[in-house]
């Protein structure tokens, strides 16, 4: 089964933009998908992310990269093993 990638932010936001931008190709190229979850429509995510956004996680890890992060955090949260 293939993980998602989740990226956690707002509608409003430019980074979260930016972070989509910069990680949807890496995510795809690793062959799995990306889902962008918007905070202000789910409560304990808004609680839980709300501050840190842009966030992306993995589906099926317990590790989360908080903005800013690069290509290569990217890279690094898809290759590790499954959780």
């Amino acid at each position: 089964m293939t993980a998602v990638f989740e990226l956690l932010g707002t509608s409003a936001c430019t980074l979260c933009d930016e972070a989509e931008s910069l990680a949807r190709p890496v995510v795809e190229a690793f062959g799995w998908t990306l889902v962008v979850l918007d905070v202000a429509e789910d409560e304990d995510l808004y609680e839980r992310f709300g501050m840190q956004i842009p966030v992306l996680r993995r589906s099926d890890v317990a590790e989360v990269l908080s903005w800013p992060f690069d290509v290569r955090d990217v890279e690094q949260l898809a290759v590790l093993p499954r959780g």
